[in-house]
């Protein structure tokens, strides 16, 4: 019984009552106060306690509807319907707050446009990314009902598309919808796009894959991933954010012509000419000082050499299985179904090699990273008139590591002996080293 009470409300709705419950909860217990079942006067206090620390009316709302869902449920008599809670419930829509600041609309001209420079274009991620931008704009699909669609939903008539729709916010009693979108004649048409984006990624129609998913680059190669596994959120915000930002051949006309009345110029000398370029091609600022930049190296004619970051996050146990079979597979496509088709043991098998491997390998940028954290801290520190002061040996490369105040430094300076004893101590042999003059004056 209890698991079809629950199901009177949509699983999302639930979570949202449970944590604002739970938050409910934490606070009058803390007082000394019972949350199941609650006292009007209590509850009524712990909205007032939200209003107080200039929660928002959503907040309030929740943590309001959370001890009712919670009550309802359980068959408790419901403590948000006395005056005083209902009053206070009211009031927070009337507390001063943020002005709305909305979202810059994007109309069809703009997509079209988009549509327009990648009509050529045979890269899959941009497909995916024009496919996701009209098929979310001509249906009108949340991001939600966007990125839960597979292959098999997705239908080729003659004239049209059909989408089935098998989970939406709309659809309350998960009756199901289909969606039908003409076939048009324009470069932002989806039935030509979805249709070109099916061809190049060879995906099935009947296929339970899900149709947008992440991509992986292999020098020139570019593919969706073998496993199946939706868009995230974030990820698609990106994609799709970069995209609709792209600088059009208008902006970078009108870039052009500020850049020879004078805008060359990242800093203040040239603010005049960067509210100018906001205004009027409404791109961010670091957007525009960006272009400056580029378009200053290409005047100077310089080559700039960029050198490239590399990150290490340790070595996975899939790595060590792939680094050792990879000879027994012909392709990376069998890569994961073989792993996928290892025992329990055998996965912990290389699940301990991996740690054994990352335990064992030095991290010489990493260790100065951290020193540099440390050493903004010091400098922090500092600032309440507190000496602090940091020595040691690097062991990555022997090299000695010592920061302090001024005075503390001309200490050390005439104190070599210490450093020569810490530096023998880690077998680096006689010490040569002279302490550097390396010291932040507090």
């Amino acid at each position: 019984m209890s698991s079809y009470l629950l199901q009177s409300r949509s699983d999302n709705t639930n979570n949202k009552y449970f944590y604002a419950y739970k938050r409910w909860e934490r606070f009058i217990l803390k007082q000394g106060g019972l949350s199941l079942p609650a006292k009007p006067i209590h509850v009524a206090l712990y909205l007032t306690k939200l209003i107080d620390t200039g929660s928002s009316y959503s907040v309030v709302q929740s943590a309001f509807y959370g001890i009712k869902w919670a009550h309802t449920v359980q068959g408790f008599s419901d403590p948000t319907e006395n005056a005083f809670v209902t009053n206070l419930l009211e009031s927070s829509k009337r507390q001063p707050h943020k002005p709305k600041v909305k979202k810059e609309h994007i109309d069809s001209e703009s997509i079209i446009e988009l549509c327009i420079k990648y009509k050529d274009s045979d890269d899959i991620a941009i497909l995916r990314d024009l496919c996701m931008i009209v098929l979310s704009f001509s249906g009108f699909l949340r991001y939600n009902e966007l990125s839960s669609l597979r292959c098999k939903d997705v239908h080729f008539k003659t004239n049209y598309l059909e989408i089935d729709i098998d989970k939406s916010k709309t659809d309350q009693y998960r009756l199901g919808e289909k969606l039908v979108i003409s076939n048009g004649e324009s470069a932002a048409c989806p039935y030509s796009l979805l249709s070109k984006y099916f061809s190049i990624c060879k995906i099935e129609s009947s296929s339970e894959q899900y149709l947008f998913k992440p991509i992986f680059r292999s020098g020139k190669r570019c593919s969706l991933i073998y496993k199946n596994k939706k868009l995230s959120y974030t990820r698609a915000r990106e994609c799709i954010v970069a995209r609709l930002k792209e600088k059009t051949e208008e902006n970078l006309q009108i870039l052009e012509e500020l850049y020879q009345s004078g805008m060359t110029s990242k800093g203040k000398s040239s603010e005049s000419f960067h509210k100018e370029a906001e205004s009027k091609t409404g791109l961010q600022l670091q957007v525009i000082k960006d272009w400056i930049g580029n378009r200053k190296k290409k005047e100077s004619g310089r080559k700039y050499e960029y050198k490239k970051a590399h990150y290490s996050r340790g070595i996975s146990a899939y790595n060590c299985f792939v680094s050792e079979k990879n000879k027994d597979y012909q392709g990376m496509k069998e890569w994961a179904p073989a792993w996928q088709s290892l025992s329990t043991e055998e996965k912990l098998y290389y699940k301990e090699k991996a740690s054994n491997q990352t335990q064992t390998t030095d991290h010489p940028k990493a260790a100065k990273q951290l020193f540099k954290k440390i050493v903004s801290q010091i400098v922090e520190i500092g600032g309440y008139n507190v000496d602090v002061v940091i020595m040691g040996i690097d062991k990555n490369n022997g090299q000695q590591l010592f920061f302090g105040e001024k005075k503390t430094a001309a200490f050390f300076n005439a104190r070599p002996k210490i450093m020569e004893e810490l530096y023998s101590n880690h077998s680096f042999g006689k010490y040569t080293v002279m302490v550097p003059n390396f010291h932040v004056s507090t």
